[in-house]
């Protein structure tokens, strides 16, 4: 194929439609990834590969700037019949995130060689524990920019999402009483709701700040 990629909206759809055939949830995402890294090296993409958590990695182009463009191949549970309905297509992913996983595809392969380097990326476990990313992240691959793929409007770019702390707290008191007099002992629950409120107020302060 020529350096140089146009995609076409009739080409865009039929490939963001064969993806939608392909039901992908969390850790089952084999046959994207495999679907993928066919159309990358259709694409001209370099270093094709499926990592050892099933990741689809492809490059293309040389030098600075490293750009990854990133989406994520898994979707929720539950089947949805494809199915197109006036100008526009549905199934399951077609939001979240299929449609803006082939976006990045088609941006990576559009760009140039000799405009440095573009990383493109379909991520597996997104919807579950993101041992996707992670395995990313641990490759250290010397990334400039990053751009992912999400359904969070078309009109803007967005610098930041939510993400998510998960903190095993253990509520120890120093003695215990039977349930027929709680009021000679500290009730571990009770103590554990002031951590909590203490912890809320805290954040919502910290957010006000």
């Amino acid at each position: 194929m020529d350096n140089h990629f146009t995609v076409t909206p009739k080409f865009a759809t039929k490939m963001l439609e064969k993806a939608l055939q392909l039901y992908t949830p969390s850790l089952s995402e084999k046959p994207m990834a495999e679907f993928l890294a066919d159309k990358c090296d259709d694409l001209g993409f370099e270093d094709i590969q499926i990592d050892e958590v099933g990741n689809v990695i492809a490059k293309k182009g040389t030098g600075s700037p490293r750009i990854m463009l990133c989406g994520h191949m898994d979707v929720v549970p539950g089947k949805v019949k494809v199915r197109t309905e006036g100008d526009s297509l549905y199934g399951r992913g077609a939001s979240d995130a299929k449609a803006p996983l082939m976006a990045m595809l088609f941006a990576a392969a559009s760009i140039e060689k000799n405009q440095g380097t573009v990383i493109f990326v379909g991520a597996v476990d997104e919807e579950g524990n993101a041992i996707g990313i992670k395995n990313i992240v641990k490759k250290e691959m010397n990334i400039d920019y990053a751009v992912f793929g999400e359904p969070s409007g078309i009109k803007q770019v967005t610098i930041a999402y939510k993400g998510r702390l998960a903190i095993n707290l253990k509520i120890s008191v120093p003695d215990s009483s039977h349930a027929s007099a709680p009021w000679l002992s500290k009730n571990a629950i009770e103590e554990s709701t002031i951590f909590v409120k203490e912890l809320k107020e805290k954040l919502e302060a910290d957010q006000d700040g």
